[in-house]
C-alpha cells in the first residue's frame, strides 16, 4: 500500500469515527459522561451548540486538543497557557467547559463589554468568530446556523435572527 492509499484509509477512518460520534449522541470524545452542567439548561445548550460550531467534537481539532470547547481566548478561568493562535489551553475538558459556561453566564447576565443577551445569533456569531475575516462571512453564517440548529435540537427553538434572550426565554 503506497502513501496516497494510506492517507485515503486514514481519512476514511476519521470520517467514519466522526459519523459514529455524531450519530451516537456522544457529547465529548474525551469523556464518557459528557460535559459538566452549568446548572442552567440554556447555558448548557448554548455551550454545546458553540462547541459544535467550533469543531470541538472532531478528534484532533484545535478546540479538542486545547480542551477548549468554545475556542475562547479571554476567560482568565483555569487556563494553563495559550496556543500559537492565542487560544486558551485548559488542563482538561471539564475546566474548558466550566470556562465556557462562565463566559456565557456573564454574557447572559449582561456582564460582558463585548457581547449582549440582546444580540441576534447572527450578530453574536459575527463577534464570536471575529467576523471570520479569514474565511469570509459565509463561514460566520454557517456558524450561526449551526448554533441555531443545535439550540433547536436541545429544546430551545431558535433562528439566526432571534436574540439570545428571546431563545433563552
Amino acid at each position: 500500500m503506497g502513501i496516497p492509499s494510506i492517507a485515503v484509509v486514514v481519512l476514511a477512518l476519521l470520517g467514519i469515527g466522526y459519523y459514529i460520534l455524531e450519530s451516537s449522541g456522544a457529547t465529548d470524545p474525551g469523556q464518557t459522561l459528557g460535559p459538566p452542567s452549568s446548572g442552567n439548561p440554556f447555558i448548557d445548550a448554548l455551550a454545546a451548540a458553540i462547541a459544535h460550531a467550533e469543531g470541538y467534537y472532531l478528534p484532533l481539532s484545535r478546540p479538542n486538543r486545547n480542551n477548549n470547547p468554545g475556542d475562547i481566548t479571554d476567560t482568565g478561568v483555569g487556563e494553563v497557557g495559550k496556543d500559537s493562535g492565542g487560544l486558551d489551553i485548559f488542563p482538561d475538558s471539564n475546566t474548558g467547559w466550566n470556562a465556557l459556561y462562565h463566559k456565557l453566564s456573564n454574557i447572559m447576565n449582561g456582564g460582558s463589554n463585548t457581547y449582549s443577551p440582546i444580540m441576534s445569533i447572527t450578530n453574536f456569531a459575527y463577534t464570536w468568530t471575529g467576523g471570520d475575516i479569514i474565511n469570509g462571512n459565509g463561514a460566520t453564517a454557517n456558524w450561526a446556523s449551526t448554533v441555531a440548529s443545535k439550540l433547536t435540537a436541545s429544546g430551545f427553538p431558535a433562528t439566526t435572527d432571534q436574540t439570545l434572550q428571546e431563545v433563552s426565554a
